[in-house]
């Protein structure tokens, strides 16, 4: 039995993922693993401002994290049933806090480009071990809610001190505060579990079919094709680019508009108060509204939020658009997440479903780049998130309503 295994004699309790403090621990070390992302607009900026980099570069660095998540939640998809969840968490933490404290004195752009990488894989290995758990757990819908909920007054924390720590230590002081966020977080491995539960077992229990026999199994795990999989991977990616397109830029669109930075970093920060809002709400009204009716409203808000940073941006309307964007961002991943892992039938999905988030937090500041040769300011990456939300909320919807998981 190696390092990495899980004894086959393990009590029961090294899988029980709905313990409270297995739920609190895995949830803590998924947010510190993710919580970069968060800062992007604030750290594109520090990169911008203190480095010297080209904007081609900055954009890059800005996607490299998320690029290191994405491979890792693809390489989780070979171990996340099979190794033990504590021992990858102790390797990744251990990585993340290397990676973070390396950061803060790295100033060679290729340098600091594969140190982020490596950082945004240890995040994404703790982060494919917090969703997995929490998806294996009876209530996906609460958890995923307020697991974003966490995330994000950790990120609000985050944006609200950064100005004054970049002022007053630069950037190695900020990736020291991320180390040591990271180190506390580690203090929680022990008490998550070794590893979930049993995917034919959980599959089981999520149909109301409590016998365990061959014939149930069978009707419990018909493939049904991989079309609804890859729907659901795909509207996450769509859905997730076009939030990155807007969120990496938003600190650039009000230093364009004249806003003060002091502003700019404040509104970034009290716009996760308006994110929080949306998480909670989801945590509690879980499946009262069925899994449709919340996506349709999170697609009203999104146009309101992107017609509002359109126009001419004032402190009212930046504010406002910022809010409601951050809103239709984190109200509607609690559902998504939920109607994914209810079409799963392996185990494996939702860490397929947090690749295709990477991917599209990845590519997102890239392909934003490339859309400022139209000389148009960003209202062509307006026009393509507003696109992006619309094609993923037909297919989750339509999704949602062909697995009978959310009725209108």
């Amino acid at each position: 039995m190696t390092l990495f295994s899980i004894h086959p004699e393990a009590s029961n309790s090294h899988r029980d993922v709905n313990r409270p403090l297995a739920i609190v621990s895995v949830t803590a070390l998924g947010v510190i693993g993710s919580i970069v992302f968060l800062l992007l607009p604030m750290l594109i900026g520090a990169f911008t401002e203190t480095l010297s980099l080209r904007t081609s570069q900055v954009g890059l660095l800005g996607s490299a994290d998320m690029m290191g998540m994405f491979i890792a939640a693809i390489v989780a998809t070979f171990w996340i049933r099979s190794c033990n969840w504590r021992v990858i968490a102790a390797l990744s933490c251990g990585l993340l806090v290397v990676c973070h404290l390396a950061s803060g004195f790295t100033q060679a752009y290729l340098p600091l480009l594969t140190v982020r990488l490596l950082a945004g894989f240890a995040g994404g290995s703790l982060m494919s071990i917090a969703l997995t758990s929490l998806g294996d757990s009876r209530h996906p819908d609460r958890f995923f809610a307020l697991f974003v909920s966490a995330q994000l007054t950790l990120g609000g924390i985050g944006l609200w001190v950064f100005p004054g720590l970049l002022a007053q230590f630069g950037l190695g002081g900020v990736f020291a505060g991320l180390a040591a966020v990271v180190f506390c977080s580690a203090l929680m491995i022990p008490f998550i579990p070794q590893q979930g539960r049993n995917p034919v077992v959980t599959v089981l229990k999520k149909q109301g079919l409590e016998d365990s026999d061959q014939e149930s199994q069978g009707r419990a795990l018909q493939p049904g094709g991989m079309t609804p999989g890859v729907m659901a991977l795909v509207a996450c990616f769509i859905f997730n680019m076009g939030i990155m397109m807007v969120w990496a830029y938003l600190e650039r669109m009000g230093n364009a508009a004249g806003l003060p930075g002091d502003y700019i970093g404040r509104t970034l920060g009290l716009s996760l108060l308006a994110a929080l809002v949306g998480a909670l709400l989801a945590a509690g009204f879980e499946t009262r509204f069925g899994r449709v009716m919340p996506l349709l409203v999170t697609l009203g808000v999104q146009a309101i939020a992107l017609v509002l940073l359109a126009t001419d941006l004032s402190r009212t309307s930046f504010m406002l658009g910022v809010m409601l964007f951050a809103f239709g961002w984190n109200f509607p991943v609690a559902y998504q997440l939920a109607i994914t892992v209810t079409i799963d039938v392996s185990g494996r999905l939702v860490v397929l479903f947090l690749s295709a988030v990477k991917l599209g937090y990845a590519v997102a500041p890239v392909i934003a780049a490339q859309l400022f040769w139209f000389d148009m300011g960003y209202a062509p990456v307006l026009a393509l998130a507003a696109v992006c939300f619309l094609a993923s909320t037909i297919v989750f919807v339509a999704l949602a309503r062909r697995s009978n998981t959310a009725p209108l």
